[in-house]
């Protein structure tokens, strides 16, 4: 019976013995098993926020250098495809701003005159590509833009015809846009960026319309152009 009792004990042994070297060498436990790299790859959207600095040129305008800042809001829609390191993708946004500048003078023969812009809202498609590290993503972008501009021009004549006078006209301007941007993986899902861009709108030409006795004529053209530098923080969900 003391013999039996102890081939039992003795399989026994072996058994746990067994499925301890088992489980030690084919099931690693959570803390010995490597992270998961992060992945890229998917489709997002997001919203951002920041603010500019916006300076402007008038061709054929006194009032040739113009400069303000300003807040901006919006979203944005993308895709990113990733290999290896290396992440490519596509990123459409739009947003509002209230940059608005405004440069005022005296000369002659004008008294006093007012150049004011605002850029209301720009849109833009740009491709974006850089470098993944794991969670973090630094990259680099380059496309096109729209914004939309509002121009006026107010002040009095001293000399005929004389008397106070407002212009104003308004114009979609196009441009180039290259931007600098370090993007963070939160969570499989969520993303948060910072991001640099610089704009550069094309001049182009814009008519205006005049009112008042000021006026040497009820409408003429002008052609403005602007740069921007914008500073944004943003957020993206990735939902493919």
């Amino acid at each position: 019976m003391a013999q039996k009792s102890s081939l039992v004990a003795l399989v026994a042994a072996a058994i746990v013995g067994f499925s301890y070297g088992a489980s030690a060498t084919e099931f690693p436990t959570k803390e010995f098993m490597p992270a998961a790299t992060y992945s890229w790859t998917g489709c997002y959207v997001g919203v951002s926020g920041g603010a500019g600095i916006e300076s402007d040129w008038w061709t054929g305008a006194t009032g040739s250098d113009l400069r303000g800042l300003g807040g901006l809001a919006g979203g944005q829609l993308g895709c990113n495809y990733q290999i290896g390191w290396l992440v490519a993708g596509i990123e459409g946004e739009g947003y509002w701003s209230s940059l608005r500048n405004s440069f005022s003078e005296f000369t002659s023969p004008i008294n006093f005159e007012t150049w004011t812009t605002r850029n209301p809202y720009n849109a833009d498609v740009a491709a974006r590509f850089g470098l993944a590290f794991d969670r973090a993503f630094f990259y680099g972008k380059g496309g096109v833009v729209f914004g939309r501009f509002d121009f006026a021009n107010t002040g009095a004549e001293t000399v005929v015809p004389v008397g106070p006078f407002a212009s104003s006209g308004s114009a979609t301007l196009p441009g180039l846009l290259l931007g600098l941007g370090l993007e963070y993986g939160l969570t499989p899902r969520w993303t948060a960026k910072m991001e640099y861009d610089f704009l550069g709108f094309s001049a182009s030409t814009t008519g205006f319309t005049c009112l008042g006795a000021g006026c040497a004529t009820p409408t003429f053209n002008v052609s403005p152009g602007a740069t921007e530098q914008v500073f944004k923080l943003g957020l993206n969900y990735k939902f493919y």
